[in-house]
């Protein structure tokens, strides 16, 4: 039998030498998955730490510890704990000892409540229903309890487990637990009374911002498909809404009037206006730009802005695209755009 496999039977409290070791006891934590201390899976055989995730054998020999590197530490069990009890359990009912579905008796280290390296292979809990786990598998803990009254009750201290998930035929993955940071008791509280003082909101104003003479510039005139083709930018322009109360949302539309150059004139409709949000404070997704389209004499939308109840600046500008027709003459054409701001 090799060295580990002597401190299971240790465990199982058949042994009469005195075992000494780390003492973990459960007022260091309790565990996420609600076990009263964290349990580490090691292998039987080597003690060597084995880690969440592998797939075990059911028969393969687990033995449980607090300490993922020191075969000596030992779980401490509570005072009104007579033995201990191994077991497989639907999660959740750890602290059900009549909901197990496999367990084993199990006993501490001679005079003392030690508890040293458990046995928690499933094959060695033969109580209950450990054939049906084996056959069908599903989502269980294994673990152990302290317990007294003969084993039926769980004694002060919760029990000591980790998950697993075993498959059809028996082989398991277990998951390590994770550790919640103790909490220190509190040594005293009092109320205090608080008071503010407010004014009424004031709601604020819809204004439409354009830099002073503000021009934009299409050129970089070239040929494109044989036509002359110019681009810029319009530059950006702000909406500033600060209506906290009302917050009704509005509306930007442009018209662009036709282009001229003395007495030649090229129709509104060949520059193409592409608006873009550039930034906004407003709520997210409560403005949005208008669609690409051939500018018009007539208004057209360039951006809107729903009712939301966060309101804020928007700073918007437009790409901008200028297709002179093929019989109008070269030079520098002027037009102008006109935005308008309305509230919803």
């Amino acid at each position: 039998m090799s060295f580990i496999k002597t401190k299971v039977v240790l465990a199982l409290g058949v042994a009469t030498a005195l075992v000494t070791g780390v003492a973990v006891s459960s007022a260091y934590a309790v565990e996420s998955n609600g076990s009263s201390v964290a349990m580490y899976q090691l292998d039987g055989e080597t003690g060597e730490y084995v880690a969440p995730g592998a797939v075990v054998a059911w028969d393969y020999s687990a033995v449980g510890s607090p300490s993922k590197t020191d075969i000596d530490a030992t779980f401490t069990g509570p005072d009104d704990a007579v033995a201990i009890r191994t077991f497989i359990s639907p999660r959740g009912q750890e602290s059900n000892i009549s909901a197990w579905s496999a367990w084993a008796d199990g006993g501490f280290s001679p005079n003392s409540k030690l508890v040293l390296l458990p046995n928690i292979s499933p094959s060695g809990m033969f109580g209950g229903q450990f054939q049906s786990v084996r056959d069908n598998g599903g989502q269980f803990s294994i673990g152990f309890a302290y317990v007294n009254n003969n084993g039926l009750t769980i004694a002060s201290q919760g029990p000591v487990f980790h998950y697993i998930t075993v498959a059809p035929g028996g082989s398991y993955t277990f998951e390590d637990p994770t550790t919640a940071a103790p909490t220190t008791p509190p040594v005293g509280s009092a109320d205090i009374n608080l008071s503010a003082t407010t004014v009424a909101a004031a709601d604020g104003t819809l204004s439409l911002v354009v830099p002073a003479n503000a021009s934009a510039t299409i050129g970089n005139a070239t040929l494109v498909n044989n036509l002359s083709t110019s681009t810029g930018v319009l530059g950006d322009i702000t909406v500033k809404d600060s209506r906290v109360i009302t917050h009704k949302g509005w509306e930007l539309s442009s018209t662009v009037s036709d282009f001229a150059a003395g007495s030649s004139v090229i129709a509104a409709s060949q520059l193409t206006v592409r608006p873009r949000v550039v930034s906004t404070t407003a709520a997210a997704g409560s403005v949005a730009a208008a669609a690409e389209g051939a500018a018009a004499t007539t208004a057209k939308p360039f951006a809107s802005a729903t009712d939301a109840a966060q309101v804020g600046d928007t700073v918007l500008n437009a790409d901008l695209k200028f297709v002179a027709p093929a019989t109008s003459a070269a030079g520098t054409y002027t037009s102008k755009m006109t935005l308008t701001l309305t509230s919803k």
